[in-house]
């Protein structure tokens, strides 16, 4: 106690002229129109700045839970896509119906692991057998195609990026509905991949959009893959196109993994065909 008297007895001029100052300002304020309508919209402007800085600190820290939902709510989307049902006439005499019938399913996955500077890239996902992820399942990206399920564990996944020299990915040129050539990384750029073995007479142009193809063993039609930046003739009969990759390789955060139901009867099929060519 007989410190803050202290305190106070020293300070006592100080705090008495604070006082006085904050009375004055107080004064001024409700007794002069000009003065409070300055104070007021300095005040308002003031504590709407901290509050402009407060929402956009919680937004940020709020960031990894709204990209979690947006990828919940993608994923249900995906869902209702044509591309997921396989049509199936269904024709009785005269009366023709038709039925859908699911082909895809995806399961949601986070990127765990990622390289892009190597000649053959992975990533790692943090998805595996308890997930239902299986060994030959696509991923990608909500902007592209990223690659291709080489191993599992029971809760991670290994993917052979698009970016590998072994990675091989039927396209199809979307202006012209043209499902023709390969897709395969020939340079140590992550941004682009190449377009080749098409017939020298279509018209394939610079701009058009290059995306999954309906003969995909991994992927459903019309996942995007790129855009065509140039293209140029090889051999006299075929023609080279350079993609410019939809997916950003650097940036790979959330991804899907693309679920085949009709996987394992289309699979039978392939081997009777491979047992047949032997």
């Amino acid at each position: 106690m007989g410190s803050v008297l202290q305190f106070i007895k020293t300070y006592l001029h100080l705090i008495l002229f604070v006082v006085l100052q904050i009375l004055s300002f107080i004064l001024i304020v409700n007794f002069h129109v000009y003065h409070k309508t300055l104070f007021f919209n300095t005040s308002n402007a003031f504590f709407a700045s901290i509050t402009e800085y407060s929402n956009a600190y919680k937004s940020y820290f709020q960031l990894k839970s709204s990209n979690s939902q947006l990828v919940k709510e993608n994923l249900v989307l995906r869902k209702l896509l044509k591309e997921n049902y396989y049509i199936q006439p269904n024709d009785t005499f005269f009366v023709s119906d038709t039925l859908f019938k699911q082909r895809y399913k995806y399961i949601a996955a986070q990127v765990v692991g990622n390289t892009t500077d190597n000649p053959n890239n992975y990533l790692t996902i943090n998805r595996g057998k308890e997930s239902g992820i299986q060994i030959g399942m696509g991923v990608f990206s909500p902007l592209g195609i990223v690659g291709i399920v080489e191993d599992v564990s029971d809760n991670f996944a290994l993917v052979m990026s698009v970016l590998h020299s072994k990675a091989v990915v039927s396209p199809k040129i979307q202006e012209l509905n043209l499902s023709q050539g390969k897709i395969k990384w020939e340079e140590r750029n992550p941004d682009y991949v190449f377009l080749s073995g098409i017939n020298r007479y279509e018209k394939v142009a610079k701009g058009q959009k290059v995306v999954t193809s309906p003969y995909s063993t991994n992927f459903p039609e019309n996942l995007p893959i790129g855009t065509v930046v140039d293209v140029k003739e090889v051999d006299g009969s075929f023609l080279r196109a350079k993609v410019k990759l939809s997916a950003n390789f650097s940036q790979l955060r959330e991804v899907y993994v693309v679920k085949d139901l009709f996987k394992q009867e289309l699979n039978y099929f392939d081997n009777k065909i491979k047992e047949d060519n032997q």
